[in-house]
């Protein structure tokens, strides 16, 4: 997972990327607290997030900031 500074996100535009949070011990799209990077990184990611949902290359917004999803973070590889 490669992360993406604020200049970044000020040329990509902070609505291409996707908010993950924290919930009842999963990751999912939608709850009040974002998600860290450890916990997306410990999740099942296919398993808590509906297959398909995410994909390579698809900014995620964490606690730590933003992020670009690789295949190693949706155990694709």
């Amino acid at each position: 997972m490669q992360g993406l500074s604020e200049s970044d996100m000020r040329l990509i535009g902070r609505d291409q990327a996707t908010p993950i949070y924290w919930r009842e011990g999963r990751i999912g799209f939608d709850g009040f607290e974002l998600a860290t990077l450890s916990q997306f990184s410990d999740a099942d990611v296919l398993a808590d997030l509906r297959n398909g949902m995410l994909e390579p290359g698809e900014i995620v917004q964490l606690a730590e900031g933003f992020f670009i999803v690789d295949e190693d973070d949706l155990g694709l590889v």
